[in-house]
């Protein structure tokens, strides 16, 4: 887990980059170092959320599942997983999709 944050985030380069062209060094570190807080916070948040709805799901499927709740609900995750996988499949077939029907006649920033 620690490697992970090893590796600079292109953002944090650009910003402290820029910060150093400018002049303000010391600005673009504290603006590098709230982007890493936010960061944090949001995964922290999405992970926290995340492990709260698995259990509610387990205590509240488990309560209306009957004898065979264990396994019903293997297959409802099961299928939650399959469902979750086909909705980023889709959301990335879309996006390259999109980027394929782009006009050619260049970038508009750089034209």
């Amino acid at each position: 887990m620690v490697v992970i944050g090893l590796r600079p985030c292109t953002g944090a380069v650009l910003m402290m980059g820029a910060a150093s062209l400018l002049g303000h060094a010391a600005l673009g570190a504290a603006a590098v170092m709230v982007m890493a807080l936010g960061t944090a916070m949001t995964v922290s948040a999405l992970a926290l959320a995340s492990v709260l709805a698995r259990d509610w799901v387990i205590r509240h499927y488990g309560r209306f599942a009957g004898g065979g709740g264990a396994a019903r609900l293997g297959r409802l995750s099961g299928w939650l997983a399959m469902g979750g996988g086909l909705a980023i499949l889709w959301l990335g077939a879309s996006l390259a999709w999109q980027v394929g029907s782009a006009p050619t006649g260049g970038l508009p920033l750089l034209s």
